[in-house]
Order: structure tokens, then C-alpha cells, then sequence
């Protein structure tokens, strides 16, 4: 059910901007990316670390980073 909700709302984001002229669309593409792209915060003991993730997969690195790199564990950067 989400993922139908997401397809129906990208597809009219998607849709509405092809009526708009070409650069005035890129730009508005553009202005929306800017807005929209997530950050995924993870708490450290040295402060917060911010990942820009512009994709599903810079998203879910982000997210895995921690739990895949055991040297990473092992120095104590992780609070």
C-alpha cells in the first residue's frame, strides 16, 4: 500500500513538471532536489556525522556503515 501511495505521488510530481517549459522544469527539479534530498544523522561519541544521501543506495550505506566496518567498530568511534 505505501509503495503504491509513493508511485501514485511520484508519478504525479513527475507528470505535473513536463507541462512546464524546459528550463523553467529544471530548475524547478533542481529547487525540489535541493529541498527533498534526505540526511541521515548518526550519533557519535565525537558528535554527529551527516551523510547526503542522493540515492537509495548512499541512503542505505549510510544506515549499514557502522554494523559492516568492525575496525571502525573497534577504534571507538562509535559512541
Amino acid at each position: 500500500m505505501k509503495r503504491t501511495i509513493f508511485n501514485l505521488i511520484k508519478g504525479g510530481y513527475l507528470s505535473a513538471t513536463k507541462i512546464l517549459p524546459s528550463n523553467i522544469e529544471k530548475r524547478f527539479r533542481a529547487e525540489c532536489a535541493e529541498e527533498i534530498v534526505p540526511i541521515d544523522e548518526i550519533e557519535t561519541k565525537y558528535g554527529t556525522i551527516k551523510y547526503y544521501s542522493l540515492g537509495l543506495v548512499p541512503l542505505w550505506r549510510s544506515q549499514t556503515l557502522f554494523t559492516k566496518e568492525p575496525e571502525m567498530m573497534a577504534s571507538g568511534l562509535i559512541a
